[in-house]
């Protein structure tokens, strides 16, 4: 636990980096340690980083979405984060806050007040398939190709593709 006389100053950056991403790998799988990692650098710890975590609130993690929402990407304004990704962040943001409220750095987690975005049940998109003139077309085009055994395989057998690339030759 972090010491008591460090809690009061101590930042969302400092928390996250110092006490929660450490503890964190050896607790998850290091793709999702990535992920988290990512996820926080890329659109959190750059807006609210520097917030105490006495200081963070309800309304500033609200705020913090709704930011997302509207121009989150790093590479522009106009470019949006989908209300996926940024209940993403959320259930990231939600995570690190209850462990601070386990290790008694927080009284109550401000994420739990937090309005996240709400996501749409939408219709997931027709899928188009090939047709046998279509496949056939490609295999004879990838045949003598380095992967065209590969292709075909995957043709004609309906294998994923952790599967195929698992084989072994």
């Amino acid at each position: 636990m972090v010491e008591r006389t460090r809690v009061d100053g101590l930042t969302l950056a400092e928390w996250v980096d110092r006490w929660w991403l450490p503890v964190l790998r050896t607790q998850v799988k290091s793709s999702t340690w990535d992920s988290y990692r990512r996820m926080l650098d890329l659109h959190v710890l750059p807006r609210i980083g520097d917030c105490r975590l006495s200081e963070l609130t309800p309304r500033l993690l609200t705020g913090l979405y709704v930011e997302l929402l509207e121009g989150g990407r790093r590479n522009g304004a106009t470019s949006r984060l989908s209300a996926k990704t940024v209940w993403n962040v959320h259930l990231v943001v939600h995570k690190l806050l209850a462990d601070a409220v386990d290790d008694d750095l927080l009284e109550v987690n401000p994420a739990d007040k937090a309005k996240a975005p709400r996501l749409s049940r939408t219709v997931a998109p027709e899928l188009r398939f090939w047709e046998p003139a279509e496949l056939a077309r490609f295999l004879e085009g990838t045949r003598s190709t380095e992967l065209g055994v590969l292709w075909h395989l995957a043709a004609m057998t309906g294998m994923r593709r952790g599967l195929l690339l698992g084989l072994r030759w």
